[in-house]
């Protein structure tokens, strides 16, 4: 939602129901701190400027939550932040975000090749990567390529499925076992 820069939202939280995949409520976001913290940031979105019926900045507004209650709005700070023209087309970005959340662990790939080495196993036949999906989404296709991380070598795959008509992108890693 925020372009790269303007990084005021670092956690992003919201309850979705597990039968349906929709949202009970709307997405609230909070300061991200991995210590307990006294003070506690509320974050206000106002004022969209909108062109062509599309929602082209937001004003994001930060202040302390006791500031907030106490409607003492003196330490407050603003920016306007432009909005990412890929996701605001996107009129299913939230549900694809449940879809990755609800079924992410259950998507999963082994390759079952002969290959010895990652370079090998890439350039191998795509039918040799065997795919594991829940019944409720469908397979449209997978891809995969050498990703390297600290000095190790894994296959990243990508696979597209449809869940209701909504094309989602499951990425993650697998190595070789030798």
């Amino acid at each position: 939602m925020i372009e790269k820069g303007d990084n005021y939202i670092s956690v992003q939280n919201f309850d979705y129901d597990k039968t349906t995949l929709k949202l009970k409520h709307s997405m609230f976001a909070f300061e991200y701190t991995k210590h307990m913290v006294n003070l506690q940031n509320v974050y206000i979105f106002s004022f969209p400027k909108i062109e062509n019926n599309k929602v082209k900045s937001i004003r994001v507004s930060i202040v302390s939550i006791q500031d907030f209650q106490n409607n003492d709005f003196s330490n407050m700070s603003s920016k306007r932040v432009n909005v990412n023209e890929k996701i605001n087309e996107d009129k299913n970005f939230m549900q694809k975000i449940v879809l990755k959340e609800h079924f992410g662990k259950l998507v999963t790939v082994k390759y079952i090749g002969d290959k010895k080495t990652v370079d090998e196993a890439i350039k191998d036949d795509i039918s040799k990567f065997e795919y594991k999906l829940p019944e409720e989404l469908t397979f449209e296709k997978i891809s995969v390529k050498k990703h390297t991380n600290k000095g190790k070598e894994y296959i990243k795959y990508t696979i597209t499925a449809k869940w209701n008509g909504i094309e989602v992108e499951f990425i993650n890693k697998i190595s070789l076992k030798k």
